[in-house]
């Protein structure tokens, strides 16, 4: 009697121990359909709102816009701001090769191509690339102990010697196709000549950059 007793105890706890696991698995399973349902549920306000077309050319944009996070920060946002008005959508792509869905991007397509006719420097100077640089310059002198080099490490004189440089590099900033399609001469201006965007170097490593990448730089530089 007694084996008896101990077999249907044991097999008591193994019939608990299963029911337990299949409860948890039933949790598990509910947990899931519940966040799925969710997710479903988002998907399809999303579809809603944005038509097919533009839902294509979202994921392309998604795919394009991996870039520099200096200069990826306007893209989606322009494209929402489109899609919610029910407005048609150039993408980056068809931009870069002259097709545009509106007359706006149109003006925008022509004015960048116009501007790669002109001279650099005044195309430099007419969107203000350099201009808050004097002023950034001068507050630094007067409230920095020490100007240090932000490539080299080593401190810098107060004087012509020290310069902000743009870490992407204006020229790169105003030929890049995104820009010119979701910003204006303005945007790229401040987006240039944000602190995020400026490093402390010396006046003769900044020349000898010039308007390229640092990292083509450095590569190039025996």
């Amino acid at each position: 009697m007694g084996n008896k007793d101990s077999y249907l105890d044991d097999n008591f706890d193994e019939k608990i121990e299963e029911l337990d696991k299949i409860s948890e698995q039933e949790l598990l399973r509910i947990e899931v359909n519940e966040q799925l349902e969710e997710s479903i549920n988002e998907l399809n306000a999303l579809k809603d709102q944005i038509s097919q077309k533009d839902s294509a050319t979202l994921l392309e944009l998604c795919k394009d816009n991996v870039i520099e996070t200096i200069t990826g920060q306007f893209g989606l946002a322009s494209l929402f701001i489109n899609s919610q008005d029910g407005g048609n959508v150039t993408t980056t792509h068809n931009f870069e090769n002259g097709v545009t869905a509106t007359k706006a991007d149109e003006q925008k397509y022509n004015a960048w191509q116009e501007n790669k006719k002109k001279d650099w420097q005044d195309v430099r100077k007419g969107t203000g690339y350099d201009k808050p640089l004097p002023k950034k310059r001068k507050e630094a002198f007067q409230t920095q102990d020490v100007i240090i080099d932000e490539y080299t490490g080593r401190p810098l004189p107060k004087d012509g010697r020290a310069q902000l440089d743009h870490i992407v590099s204006a020229s790169e900033i105003e030929n890049n196709p995104r820009t010119n399609l979701f910003q204006t001469p303005e945007d790229r201006a401040k987006m240039a000549t944000n602190d995020k965007n400026l490093a402390w170097t010396e006046s003769s490593a900044n020349q000898s950059k010039g308007n390229k990448n640092w990292k083509i730089h450095f590569q190039a530089t025996p």
